[in-house]
């Protein structure tokens, strides 16, 4: 276990603010960002991955196919207006339906995964290369047009160094594009509707203010930014888990992504995948729960 301050201000200034799994979420009086404090080391965060031990399963990433697909296909139609194909590398793809879905849009994908029941699985049955290793190590020698994740700078354990690493894998006018919350955003009294933050795989939780300055620390600049609200989400979820006399429903946790490994039907991923991204798109909350699509390039 180590004890941090913020990664942006370098202060301790901050509150204890969520208390989960005996880990305590802190959030910086000054920037907003929240993060865990003290926290496992990196060695035993790669474990959770390695063993497939973490919050979200392999099971669960596969069950998702119908919904992920939707997503993946979503991000692409926001990144085909800054390239148009390429070498596409992508952080944290789990089953691989994003990689699968890039090949078919045209670009040419591999994967860093570190949880290797899911490299195996994107290795042999989609036959698209992946590796288990870093951002620095992977694929040495070959530069990317675009580099993509979602929902994965949550659990990085050195953020800013993580994304200059990013940048130095990146073509001269490569293109980085990822999805994540606005947590850090987020009123105090908001955040009690979240009855699940998976700790201790996520470390930080970010504000826009945040993203900001991490882009700039790693000499990126935005073009552009797509927000969502998933507020409309959590109240189906808040329903269907009382129809069901569920305690917490799959996907209230704090990515919005679900825990379980129920497999999910066509037709429920594109009600759940309507009423994030398209709803969600039309009525952003200020002070609420949103999910951001950000796309950037290097300075």
């Amino acid at each position: 276990m180590e004890t941090i301050a913020c990664i942006f201000c370098g202060e301790g200034d901050s509150r204890a603010l969520i208390q989960e799994n005996g880990f305590t979420g802190r959030k910086c009086a000054r920037c907003g960002l929240i993060y865990i404090s003290p926290r496992p080391s990196h060695e035993e965060i790669a474990n959770l991955y390695g063993h497939d031990e973490a919050n979200v399963s392999a099971e669960a990433q596969v069950a998702a196919e119908p919904y992920k697909r939707l997503q993946a296909r979503n991000t692409l139609r926001i990144l085909r207006k800054f390239v148009s194909g390429g070498k596409l590398l992508e952080l944290g793809p789990g089953a691989g339906y994003f990689m699968d879905e890039a090949r078919i849009a045209g670009f040419s994908p591999y994967g860093i995964e570190l949880n290797h029941l899911q490299a195996d699985s994107i290795r042999g049955k989609l036959s698209l290369p992946c590796e288990s290793r870093s951002i620095a190590d992977a694929f040495p020698g070959e530069r990317f047009d675009v580099i993509y994740h979602c929902d994965v700078i949550s659990h990085l354990s050195d953020p800013i160094a993580e994304f200059k690493a990013m940048r130095e894998r990146l073509t001269e006018n490569g293109v980085l594009i990822f999805e994540t919350g606005n947590m850090g955003d987020v009123r105090a009294d908001r955040l009690k509707q979240i009855l699940l933050f998976q700790y201790p795989d996520h470390l930080f939780f970010f504000s826009t203010r945040n993203i900001e300055s991490l882009l700039q620390l790693a000499n990126f600049h935005m073009l552009g930014v797509a927000r969502h609200s998933i507020v409309p989400e959590m109240w189906m979820n808040k329903v269907l888990s009382s129809l069901r006399g569920e305690k917490i429903s799959a996907n209230r946790s704090a990515n919005g992504n679900g825990t379980k490994g129920r497999p999910t039907s066509a037709a429920a991923a594109q009600v759940r995948f309507s009423i994030r991204y398209r709803l969600g798109a039309l009525m952003p909350i200020q002070d609420h729960h949103q999910t951001m699509v950000v796309v950037a390039k290097g300075s």
